[in-house]
């Protein structure tokens, strides 16, 4: 009986290489450290039709990641919903600031001001949710 018992080992053996396979690329693809981005909100009572005042910075591993996009967008937490409001760039020193509009056709409600970037060479994405 060695036979069928050397087909069942190598079927369960099989599995184990292709799943760590698909897991690899995964890891490899992104190797960067995470992003971490504070965000500060200047206004306590943003407008729809004016600008949404803001700032923070962009950092990861403790070093400011120069020139990343930020993406900042406002989150309904009651629908889930999610609305890109505009973007940012860092400067030399990871930080960013600007004034957003916030569009007249933006339902009325609360919602929070999140922001996200995807990085670069050096800085992985992250968010400051």
């Amino acid at each position: 009986g060695g036979g069928p018992a050397d087909a069942g080992a190598a079927s369960t053996v099989a599995p184990a290489p292709s799943a760590s396979t698909a897991i690899g690329p995964t890891t490899e693809k992104d190797d960067r450290p995470s992003s971490v981005v504070t965000l500060a909100v200047d206004e306590l009572d943003p407008r729809r039709g004016l600008p949404l005042h803001l700032r923070g910075d962009v950092r990861a591993d403790g070093e400011p990641c120069a020139h990343v996009p930020v993406e900042i967008r406002l989150h309904d937490p009651l629908s889930g919903r999610t609305t890109l409001l505009g973007t940012l760039a860092t400067g030399d020193d990871g930080t960013f600031a600007g004034g957003l509009v916030v569009s007249g056709s933006t339902p009325l409600g609360d919602y929070d001001v999140v922001a996200r970037t995807s990085g670069d060479a050096r800085c992985g994405g992250g968010g400051s949710d």
